[in-house]
């Protein structure tokens, strides 16, 4: 059996991707909880994290993702040091192996089935057509990912 540091965070993106270069970006992810303090009384508590992704994680989340975004990331743990000012640093990297977009549906709380009302036709948004390729449908790349698809 191999052994691996893994960690799956659940959060929001507190701001967009951020490119460190080429094939490198950070997900500025924020993760809250909240819970009762031994008085009884309910607390918040946030977290903030800038997991990196790499490769082609690293172009599908510029490509779909934004601040505000609810995520699901899952990855490896790596340490990893570095000089800085003559003094050695050591860090702990959360590198991004898979990320899902959360799709939040709010449900209006006079609707008896609890199912989402499908929106008005003239509300509907614009997507672009698929193009078929090879007998397949495949998205054009500005296409939204389907829903709860993993990257």
């Amino acid at each position: 059996m191999k052994h691996k540091r893994t960690f799956t965070l659940r959060g929001r993106l507190w701001a967009d991707p951020e490119q460190v270069s080429s094939n490198i970006v950070k997900l500025p992810v924020v993760v809250n909880e909240r819970y009762k303090d031994s008085s009884g009384e309910w607390k918040e508590k946030s977290e903030w994290f800038k997991p990196v992704a790499f490769g082609k994680q690293a172009e599908l989340a510029l490509a779909y993702l934004r601040k505000g975004t609810a995520i699901e990331i899952q990855g490896e743990l790596q340490n990893r040091s570095y000089e800085k000012d003559g003094q050695k640093h050591y860090t702990m990297d959360l590198v991004v192996e898979e990320f899902t977009p959360i799709v939040e549906m709010k449900l209006s709380e006079t609707q008896e089935s609890r199912q989402p009302a499908a929106p008005r036709e003239e509300e509907q948004p614009s997507r672009p057509a698929r193009a078929i390729e090879g007998g397949r449908n495949r998205a054009p790349a500005s296409a939204d990912p389907p829903l709860g698809m993993r990257f």
